[in-house]
C-alpha cells in the first residue's frame, strides 16, 4: 500500500507505506524495507517532506503528530500534538506538507484543519473552521498548501474553497 513517494537530495527514494517507511538507494541498489529504528513514526504513513536542512519529516494517517529522521543515527523523533482538554490527537490524515520561507512546517489535515509546527520551539498551532468566526478557515477539511511570493500560505479545502494566511500574525482571509 504505497501512499507517497519522495526522492531526497541525496538520491534516495523514500516510500510511505501502510507498514512504515521504505528507502531505496538508487546509487547502490540497496533497499531498506520498513526502515527500522527506535521510536519509528506511527503507521500507516501518508506524507514525507524533506526540509531545507535535509531533515525528513513523516506523518501518519491516524496519529496526532509527525516524526523527523536523523539520517546519521537512523533515529526518529516523534512530535505529537494533543488536545489540551481531552488529551486526544489533534492532527489526523495529513494530505499535504509545506516548509515555508521561515522554516515553519505546515500540514493540511483531514478533518483537523491546518497545523503549523515550529520545530525550533517544538510548538504546534492549529487553524480550523470556527462557527461564527469569519476570520477562521472556511473548512477544516484541508487538502493542499502553497506559499506565494509575499510569504502567504494558501490553503485549498475540500468544501470551503481557498483561504490565504498572510505572512505575519494575521488571521486567515477568505
Amino acid at each position: 500500500d504505497v501512499r507517497y513517494v519522495l526522492e531526497d537530495r541525496q538520491g534516495t527514494l523514500w516510500v510511505a507505506t501502510a507498514a512504515g517507511p521504505d528507502a531505496f538507494d538508487r546509487r547502490t541498489g540497496r533497499v531498506i524495507r520498513h526502515y527500522r529504528s527506535p521510536n519509528p513514526p506511527e503507521t500507516p504513513l501518508d506524507r514525507i517532506l524533506e526540509d531545507r536542512s535535509v531533515t525528513l519529516w513523516f506523518s501518519g494517517t491516524r496519529t496526532g503528530g509527525i516524526a523527523s529522521l536523523d539520517r546519521e543515527t537512523g533515529v526518529f523523533t516523534r512530535y505529537v500534538y494533543f488536545d489540551d482538554t481531552s488529551g486526544a490527537p489533534r492532527m489526523r490524515g495529513c494530505s499535504a506538507k509545506l516548509e515555508d520561507s521561515y522554516g515553519m512546517l505546515w500540514l493540511a489535515t483531514r478533518p483537523d484543519g491546518v497545523v503549523k509546527f515550529d520545530h525550533a520551539r517544538k510548538m504546534f498551532t492549529r487553524y480550523s473552521k470556527e462557527l461564527g468566526n469569519p476570520a477562521s478557515l472556511s473548512s477544516s477539511d484541508a487538502l493542499s498548501l502553497i506559499e506565494d511570493r509575499e510569504g502567504g500560505i494558501w490553503v485549498g479545502t475540500n468544501d470551503g474553497g481557498i483561504n490565504r494566511f498572510p505572512s505575519g500574525p494575521s488571521p486567515f482571509m477568505i
